[in-house]
């Protein structure tokens, strides 16, 4: 702490960050939490009031939401510090290096689609895998100096956009129901397989799942370790 506030050093200067921070798995999440600003009248960080907006108001449209969260995170830190804290605070899930060797050696290559931003997805995915994906395909939004483009307009990353545009698309992975449906809707309906993360919120892909796709045509994941494989293989041996 300094002067009663907490900071980290971050590519060896001192940044301070928000009292109430705690991580989570989202590169965004954790920065606006960590670096964001707050409004002076509700006490609320904008971060957290812009995904209102966004989400559940309807006054902004996912890019702006996005580019708005960005642009405040960038006045506090730089593109270099993002990144640096974005590895520390990030943690694979458990079994997901393993799984990722799996696909590989399955023939199978894996593809990272991120509502995040390309110059901050690519460093921390090599951080983690670059030993087992040295070049990881990403799709991401576009950052520009601290400028956020969506890479599909207003709408950030459309997710079942990618799926189409890729083509062969055998599994799904993702944890939102908004963010990830779409993705996981165009893979379901192609025949593929889905995968649900973690959470089971209202709102989350797990409840998009529920509602709207196949039985037998999705598992909801806990971690890597066991099920994804024996999912895997079935499929691969299916087609």
């Amino acid at each position: 702490e300094k002067d009663g506030r907490k900071f980290v050093i971050l590519c060896g200067k001192e940044v301070f960050i928000n009292d109430t921070f705690k991580p989570t798995g989202d590169t965004l999440v954790n920065l606006r939490e960590a670096f964001g600003s707050t409004d002076p009248v509700s006490g609320q960080l904008w971060g957290r009031i812009w995904d209102n907006q966004c989400k559940n108001t309807g006054e902004l449209t996912f890019e702006e939401h996005l580019r708005l969260q960005f642009e405040d995170v960038f006045r506090a830190i730089s593109l270099e510090q993002a990144i640096e804290f974005a590895k520390r605070t990030l943690e694979p899930k458990k079994g997901f290096a393993n799984f990722l060797k799996f696909l590989q050696a399955s023939g199978v290559t894996p593809v990272f689609i991120t509502n995040g931003v390309d110059l901050i997805a690519q460093p921390v995915i090599k951080h983690f895998f670059a030993d087992i994906l040295p070049e990881p395909i990403i799709y991401a939004n576009k950052l520009n100096g601290d400028q956020l483009a969506g890479l599909h307009g207003s709408v950030g990353v459309a997710k079942g956009e990618v799926v189409k545009e890729i083509g062969d698309v055998l599994f799904f992975f993702g944890d939102s129901g908004g963010g990830d449906g779409p993705g996981a809707q165009a893979v379901h309906d192609r025949g593929g397989h889905v995968f649900t993360l973690s959470f089971k919120t209202p709102s989350s892909l797990f409840a998009y799942a529920s509602k709207n796709l196949t039985t037998g045509q999705w598992t909801h994941l806990e971690d890597y370790e066991t099920v994804p494989a024996q999912v895997v293989a079935q499929v691969l041996a299916a087609r």
